[in-house]
């Protein structure tokens, strides 16, 4: 014994320098000062093989603080410590809630490589009990530490069982990570003590499922718990207070951060009230569902959470069995429960129990659908019945946005009607929501998380819904579906901007999401069908108006639209000859008024403007021509010297007669063959006040002024000569009007020389950038489409 004692005091003491040169080495302290740090570390967990080495240290400090497990069969003076338990869960460390890990043997050492299942942790010990240990644990401790997710704080000491002081490397974890919904309950104060706990306080509670045996765990199984929003504080402090390793997932109503899934609740929070309102006691201790809500809530779980994997067919038609076997026999389990409730005429399939819950009003909202159904392909499936499934009416187009009640505390209502309007869509409804109605919506969209996310703080509960329809939507770009893979409008993304403007007035720590959208068409019908169940046939026929007043009478050769934002522009049949068609959406009059008023007051005076063939009341038809000049912003070559010229003199004669067309740019130049230059886009022309003194002082050419009353586009792009001509013209203003054609042509090409092949570098490059994530984005598109194929032949006939 003696003999043994100096081997490990001299191992010790070797330890020690070489735990002290690899801190050092990796950027660690040669001791370390975390008395003060260790102290927040409330739960400590030891794991060892046959005999736990610190079990007297760390207990004097908290008798309740720690557990220590071991992985092979203990020696008798362990056998009988409460606190000391035999485990097979060496192979995962994670499987725990310890906030310092302290691990000694080979086995648990060489699990430092995989960072995912100690992440959890505050801290890690590094006491490796001999050489061999210490060499297993070397790499991934050099591993992780190279990868910033861990950093050596220092050694420090500690004494173990026999009373020799032994050094001990502290890892601090520099990226901790903690699991939604997961927790632990300890094995010191047990399953039953636990719940008796919850009961004594009066805690609001279901275990959801696999219940029966209670409280004796399965292995592999976890407790499933549904909680009140009010009292997961209580819930929370009770299985914090001592180390813990029995799984459990702890969810409540309305999906607080940490207690959701999929980012949002587990059940829609009015089903989740049901269930927490329909609680029995089993064995006098456990509060479980009633038998129907049992069953409803199980195939809930099933049919939405597991999908194919709970192993229950799609349709009777289905003989292939999944590929995955189910971790329960959901569909038998299912069987027993509605026979015991007397259901005999229940389909026990996907479909058939998802028709059964419908009809009791626990079939989840469509945009929680769409969340979910990116794991399971019967959903999918069910999420494009449903789509085809529309009103009586063309909803393409279709929004509705929830602002929650943050923005209204600001009075940014106006704003934000306004910004949605200029983005160009038409406002079918605007109203404040009601008490009763807001949590109607709270309750039911959304999977009923209303919370911060990722924000410093949360925008509210929804407290006014806008209902737009998008007359000309825009086919979302890849990124946006990356994002949002469920978007059918790109013009969706407005309420980016209106969460910035929202942001704009609020410190950054008090900044947060105040508006919610729907997705797509289909979802918003649904968000109507919650908040508005009376009058959808009234939006129904607003919709329809609209949607008849903004068609095209013409046959339609091209569509020609670029952003959409107040009208379309479409190449026709006009008689006998192709003409131009711009159709301007309802609530954009004015700008159609522009259009009319340019072309019948200066189209005789100046060629460069298009004539009238003919309009009406919110359409016009111009001539088609046949552009040469194909002009292209950030284009790698100069306007021609002549075309830019003529455009400084339509511009002139417009000063002259005392307007501004603003937005006056050289996309809205075209060149025709036979007619020449023309000019487009009169949307903006605005009658000066007070002209300018001089030409070369008109707003188009000088800059808008901060105090313009008129309307502007909807963009931030300084409007000046510097900034929209002179990149594509390539000469000063002064030196367009006034030097002579030689010394323009020399500025010219000086010009070219030095700025033109840094913009087509940079045009090629973006040009590249965005062909390698299209490419990237089509190859994993493909791929899904590819699996989802091979699943579809798999699950059905």
């Amino acid at each position: 014994m003696n003999n043994k004692r100096w081997l490990n005091l001299i191992y010790s003491f070797q330890l020690a320098w070489i735990l002290r040169v690899l801190s050092l080495f990796l950027g660690g302290k040669l001791n370390a000062k975390l008395e003060q740090k260790l102290q927040q570390c409330q739960r400590i967990i030891e794991i060892a093989a046959t005999q736990v080495r610190f079990a007297d240290c760390c207990r004097d400090r908290n008798a309740n603080n720690y557990l220590g497990l071991l992985t092979k069969d203990p020696l008798d003076e362990e056998r009988s410590q409460q606190y000391i338990l035999l485990t097979d869960r060496y192979f995962s460390l994670k499987r725990n809630n310890a906030d310092l890990l302290i691990l000694s043997e080979k086995e648990e050492l060489e699990r430092i490589w995989f960072f995912d299942e100690y992440k959890h942790a505050r801290y890690v010990f590094f006491a490796p009990i001999n050489p061999i240990a210490l060499l297993v644990g070397l790499p991934g401790l050099f591993k992780n530490t190279i990868f910033r997710r861990i950093q050596p704080a220092g050694v420090i000491t500690l004494e173990d069982n026999l009373g020799i002081k032994q050094p001990v490397l502290a890892i601090a974890i520099l990226k901790r990570v903690t699991p939604n919904a997961r927790r632990f309950v300890s094995p010191l104060l047990g399953v039953s003590s636990f719940f008796q706990a919850l009961n004594q306080q009066q805690v609001s509670y279901a275990i959801l499922r696999w219940f029966e045996d209670l409280p004796l765990i399965m292995p592999g199984e976890d407790i499933d718990m549904l909680v009140a929003d009010r009292d997961i504080e209580t819930v929370e402090s009770l299985l914090q207070q001592q180390p813990g390793i029995i799984p459990c997932d702890l969810y409540t109503v309305s999906g607080l951060p940490g207690t959701a899934y999929k980012n949002m609740a587990y059940y829609p929070p009015l089903l989740a009230e049901q269930i927490l309102a329909g609680t029995i006691i089993l064995k006098e201790t456990f509060a479980v569902p009633n038998p129907e809500l049992h069953f409803y809530s199980l195939a809930y779980h099933a049919i939405y959470h597991k999908g194919q994997k709970s192993g229950i067919p799609l349709t009777p038609q289905s003989t292939q069995k999944s590929s995955v076997d189910p971790e329960h026999q959901y569909r038998d389990i299912l069987q027993n429960l509605a026979h015991a409730l007397n259901l005999e005429e229940v389909e026990l399939t996907l479909q058939g129990l998802d028709r059964l819950l419908n009809s009791v009003n626990w079939r989840p909202s469509e945009d929680t659908l769409a969340r979910l159904d990116s794991r399971d392909i019967w959903l999918q499936e069910r999420s494009q019945k449903n789509a085809e499934l529309k009103p009586k009416v063309d909803i393409t187009g279709l929004a509705v946005f929830f602002i929650r009640q943050k923005a209204l505390d600001l009075n940014l209502e106006s704003e934000i009607i306004e910004l949605l309007e200029r983005e160009g869509f038409n406002l079918i409804k605007i109203k404040v929501l009601g008490s009763k109605k807001a949590q109607r919506v709270k309750y039911q969209i959304r999977g009923g998380n209303w919370g911060k996310g990722p924000w410093a703080e949360s925008g509210g509960d929804p407290a006014m819904v806008i209902v737009a329809l998008d007359l000309m939507p825009t086919a979302p770009t890849a990124e946006q579906l990356a994002k949002q893979p469920h978007l059918s409008n790109g013009r969706i993304r407005v309420k980016n901007k209106i969460r910035d403007a929202v942001n704009r007035s609020l410190e950054i720590d008090q900044r947060c999401n105040t508006v919610h959208s729907s997705d797509n068409e289909r979802e918003a019908w649904n968000y109507l069908e919650i908040t508005f169940p009376r009058k959808l046939e009234k939006m129904q026929r607003k919709i329809d108006r609209l949607r008849q007043n903004f068609e095209t009478n013409y046959a339609v050769k091209e569509v020609l639209t670029r952003f959409g934002r107040r009208a379309k522009v479409e190449v026709i049949e006009y008689g006998d000859r192709l003409a131009v068609q711009k159709t301007f959406r309802p609530g954009c009059e004015k700008f159609w008024q522009r259009e009319i008023f340019a072309s019948q007051a200066f189209a005789k005076d100046c060629l460069a403007i298009p004539p009238l063939l003919d309009y009406g009341e919110n359409y016009l038809v111009h001539p088609y021509y046949d552009d040469i000049l194909k002009f292209r912003n950030r284009q790698s070559k100069l306007l021609p010297l002549a075309i830019a010229k003529q455009a400084m003199a339509t511009l002139r004669f417009f000063y002259e007669q005392g307007y501004a067309p603003i937005d006056f740019q050289p996309a809205n130049i075209i060149v025709d063959r036979s007619s020449g230059l023309k000019i487009l886009d009169f949307e903006f022309l605005y009658q000066y006040d007070c002209k300018p003194e001089s030409f070369e002082q008109c707003y188009e050419l000088a800059g808008i002024p901060d105090d313009f009353p008129g309307d502007k586009p909807n963009f931030r792009l300084e409007m000046s000569y510097d900034a929209r001509w002179k990149p594509y013209i390539g000469l000063s203003l002064d030196s367009l009007l006034r030097d002579p054609l030689w010394l323009q042509q020399i500025k010219r090409f000086v010009f070219a020389m030095i700025h033109l092949p840094w913009r087509i570098i940079k045009n090629r490059w973006e040009m590249m950038s965005s062909q390698n994530n299209f490419e990237l984005n089509s190859l994993l598109t493909l791929i899904k489409q590819k699996i989802t194929k091979i699943k579809l032949s798999t699950y059905s006939n």
